[in-house]
């Protein structure tokens, strides 16, 4: 089985702590959920803090969010 390493945007908010970002934030707000088979998922980090700053209003610097990696099926 082929496997590759996914980065997951996890939050780190009282409300919502551990949760996983699952796309951009909206009029509603950021939607969220807790499985990695729905979850936005990027290749490298670099990718994921690029998204994160454009399509949402979280902040590492203010601990909003941390970075997970998981080494997965590529299928997945």
């Amino acid at each position: 089985m082929k496997c590759e390493w996914k980065y997951f945007i996890v939050l780190c908010t009282d409300t919502c702590y551990g949760d996983l970002v699952e796309g951009a934030e909206d009029e509603d707000g950021l939607p969220v959920c807790n499985d990695i088979a729905v979850a936005i998922s990027f290749p490298s980090t670099d990718e994921l803090i690029e998204w994160v700053s454009k399509n949402t209003s979280l902040k590492v610097e203010n601990g909003d969010y941390k970075i997970e990696g998981q080494y997965l099926p590529c299928d997945l």
